[in-house]
């Protein structure tokens, strides 16, 4: 309950009169008490603090506009509908500490400026404005739109819908609902809200904790800070740097664009990923990309990797994940279309269409529509398709044919589909040299069972580390790596299992090249050790150093339909890097798989204490007895209250 003031004198304002009149006639402590009924079109003015309220257990309705100017004391305003005729609208300017409690109405809207105000059990009806250093605490309340600019507000178990904050606001928002929300400059403090339209933070200091969004979330030149969040669809974080101030992207137990196949797409500087559940992700550009302890279920917009690494300068750090891809044997996607017609009237084979992939993939087929421009029984058109693939190498695909004048859709398989695709041409040719007779092909879709599990487009340094490839889809490669990273690729303790066995190979990378150190040549780095492939004529390609790893045809799993652990005789047990710094949090050697190594927290994904993402260290080993101090730092550290 709000505190109410003692009060000097009552005046009554009649059903009929003006309450104006009785507001003037006031003095600062009184008591204006309104008779029950309708007051429409009243314009009241109020500059001392001055008490309205209504005649005990009656209803009062009052319409018009109710302005408070230069109060300072305390006024309370409560129990009243603010609507008559259409009308009713209230504004605040400059009131020292003014409470609102169980109002109701105001559709032309409530302007808080310069004010402290507390709103409690209030149901408005129109617009909430607060502007010019307020002071505004909302609770159990609700408004159509809220805008805050250069203030302080604070609102729980409130409701809005779009919300606008700008100018260096302060805004804390707790087991609230809102629609969309546009939060520009100043600081940001949301928990356990439902926002169900689009979001974003700009030039924000923000982070929220347990909340739902249902559409898109984005972040604008701003550290993002995100724990035990669900993201429905994409969430964005867009900058790398902003104002000569590196910006830091933290994802924490949290789910991103699990429900609708959407994306994680981070541009930070540094991105922490982390016991969270996502669909995919992406990392442009930025200096560290952290992803550690995560479920990547890739199996609603299958056409989409895993993850991502684009960043010539990045190291990227993949450990401990579960990646997911649902084992789709059944269906082509799409993951390249032209519908751009073209037609041949000779009966020479040509490239009419060249269609170049974005990068290189496993494709499983290509698929189009044909047709004659008559029907030619004796002389059918004919069609083929020229594959290009990363190797160097091509070939052409088997040939089909049409007589026909109505369209056809033909499909081309392709002759070598464990060897990732750079593009595909078009082959046609007519049936008859008569210009009435040539042959159309339109429609043109490349497809591919599934996408890369991690794609290492460009990197300084790739390291991939104790996952657990799950029934990744059948002709798609679960790392690949279009080049190796200058400072090395290493693939080390991992598991890749299906349960219907491999049909390409797990890992693709190239060796990088040799270096110089002073005089002497340097073999490159990258290298795939110590790594289980259930099937080891499908593990390594490309050319990357692959040794130490082995084979089986049961890893071990508790069960290998919901239960991942392993069993105490599993094959994986110890057998995983042998170098101490990969050990057990036992000290034992590394299990093989996404519980091994020392970089897994087995209380990751509901650990409510703080928690270091990662940190680092002067020494990465000492020997016992030497005198050099260690020292450590903590780069990225995160709670969850």
């Amino acid at each position: 309950m709000i505190a109410l003031p003692v009060f000097s004198a009552n005046r009554v304002v009649e059903l009929g009169e003006n309450i104006q009149t009785q507001v003037t006639a006031s003095s600062a402590g009184d008591v204006v008490i309104i008779r029950a009924g309708e007051y429409q079109n009243q314009n009241i003015s109020i500059n001392q603090p001055i008490r309205l309220v209504r005649e005990k257990s009656t209803n009062v309705t009052i319409g018009g506009s109710l302005t408070y100017t230069d109060v300072n004391g305390t006024v309370v305003l409560r129990d009243f509908t603010l609507l008559a005729a259409g009308r009713g609208s209230l504004s605040l300017s400059n009131c020292s500490n003014f409470g609102m409690q169980n109002l109701t109405k105001l559709p032309e809207g409530i302007v808080i400026t310069g004010s402290k105000v507390v709103i409690r059990d209030c149901a408005f009806t129109g617009n909430l404005t607060i502007n010019g250093a307020s002071d505004v605490e909302m609770v159990d309340s609700s408004c159509i739109n809220l805008s805050v600019s250069g203030s302080s507000f604070h609102a729980v178990g409130s409701s809005f819908g779009t919300v606008t904050v700008s100018n260096d606001s302060n805004l804390t928002l707790e087991n609230s609902t809102f629609s969309t929300g546009s939060f520009t400059g100043g600081k940001a403090t949301l928990r356990k809200i439902n926002a169900s339209g689009n979001v974003t933070f700009t030039r924000c200091d923000w982070q929220d904790h347990g909340s739902t969004y249902n559409e898109n979330l984005t972040s604008n030149e701003s550290h993002s800070r995100l724990s035990r969040s669900t993201v429905k669809k994409a969430f964005t974080h867009g900058h790398g740097t902003y104002g000569g101030q590196n910006l830091d992207c933290v994802i924490y137990q949290s789910t991103i664009g699990r429900q609708t196949g959407a994306l994680l797409h981070s541009k930070a500087h540094r991105t922490w990923v982390t016991y969270s559940t996502i669909h995919h992700a992406s990392q442009t550009g930025g200096a560290e990309a952290h992803f550690v302890g995560n479920n990547i279920y890739v199996n609603v917009a299958k056409t989409n990797d895993g993850i991502v690494i684009n960043g010539a300068n990045c190291v990227a750090s993949i450990f401990n994940n579960h990646f997911y891809g649902a084992n789709d044997t059944t269906g082509n996607i799409v993951i390249k279309n032209d519908n751009i017609e073209k037609k041949r009237g000779n009966t020479t084979y040509a490239n009419v269409r060249t269609i170049t992939l974005t990068y290189p993939r496993n494709v499983k087929n290509v698929t189009n529509q044909v047709k004659m421009e008559a029907n030619q029984g004796s002389y059918p058109g004919r069609c083929k398709m020229k594959f290009f693939y990363t190797d160097g190498t091509n070939q052409f695909s088997n040939e089909n044919n049409r007589w026909e004048s109505s369209w056809a859709t033909k499909t081309y398989n392709n002759p070598a589909p464990g060897k990732p695709v750079t593009k595909v041409e078009v082959w046609i040719r007519s049936g008859t040299n008569s210009i009435y007779y040539e042959f159309y092909s339109k429609n043109v879709n490349v497809n591919s069972y599934g996408e890369y599990a991690i794609y290492a487009q460009s990197a300084k340094r790739t390291d991939i580390q104790n996952n657990l490839f799950r029934d990744w889809d059948t002709y798609s490669n679960c790392i690949f790596a279009q080049a190796a990273p200058t400072d090395g690729l290493f693939v080390k303790g991992n598991a890749f299992w299906r349960s219907s066995g491999w049909h390409t190979i797990a890992v693709y990378s190239p060796k990088g090249p040799d270096r110089m150190i002073g005089n002497s040549p340097v073999p490159a780095p990258d290298i795939c050790a110590y790594n289980y492939f259930q099937d080891n004529s499908k593990g390594v390609t490309g050319g990357i150093v692959n040794n130490n790893n082995f084979t089986g045809a049961d890893p071990g799993f508790v069960n290998n339909a919901n239960n991942w652990t392993l069993k105490n005789d599993s094959i994986l047990k110890d057998k995983g890097p042998t170098e101490a710094e990969f050990n057990d949090h036992d000290n034992s050697r590394n299990d093989v798989g996404f519980r091994g190594g020392h970089r897994y927290d087995a209380n990751g994904w509901n650990a409510t204490k703080p928690v270091v993402l990662s940190a680092d260290q002067s020494h990465f080993r000492l020997t016992k007895g030497d005198g050099v101090p260690l020292i450590i730092k903590a780069r990225a550290a995160v709670s969850t209250p």
